[in-house]
C-alpha cells in the first residue's frame, strides 16, 4: 500500500503558506491558484490572496485533482478551510484535520484578514 500524505485543511491566516514555505515535504495547495484564471501571474501568491478575479470553470474539481495528486507526494498537504471541501473528503472517504486560530488571539486573525483586504484594494 501506497503512502498517503496527511491533509490539514486551514483557516484563513493560520500560517498554510508559511508552513509550506519552510518544510520540504509539505506543499501548501493555495486554492485561488485553482479558483481563478491566472491573469496575475507576475504578482505573488500572497499579494493575489484576497483579490476579485474570474473564476476558473474548471473549480473545484481542478483543486480536488491536484490535492489527490499531492497526498501521493507530499507527507502534509495543506488547503483551504471551507465546508464544501470538507463535504467532498466526507463523501470520497479522504481523511483530514482541521486548523483553527485560538480564540485568544482572534484579534490578530483580524489584522490578518483587514491587511488581505488593503492588498486586494492596491490591485484592483
Amino acid at each position: 500500500m501506497m503512502k498517503q500524505g496527511v491533509i490539514i485543511a486551514g483557516f484563513a491566516t493560520c500560517g498554510k503558506s508559511v508552513l509550506g514555505r519552510k518544510y520540504k515535504n509539505v506543499i501548501d495547495l493555495e486554492s485561488s491558484n485553482y479558483k481563478h484564471i491566472n491573469d496575475l501571474e507576475n504578482v505573488p501568491v500572497e499579494m493575489r490572496k484576497g483579490t476579485k478575479r474570474e473564476i476558473n470553470q474548471e473549480w473545484p474539481e481542478n483543486y480536488y485533482r491536484a490535492i489527490n495528486d499531492a497526498i501521493n507526494k507530499y507527507d502534509v498537504v495543506l488547503v483551504q478551510l471551507k465546508p464544501e471541501h470538507l463535504d467532498y473528503f466526507d463523501k470520497s472517504d479522504i481523511k483530514y484535520s482541521i486548523a483553527y486560530p485560538n480564540i485568544n488571539v482572534w484579534k490578530e486573525v483580524e489584522r490578518k484578514c483587514a491587511r488581505r483586504d488593503f492588498r486586494k484594494n492596491l490591485l484592483c
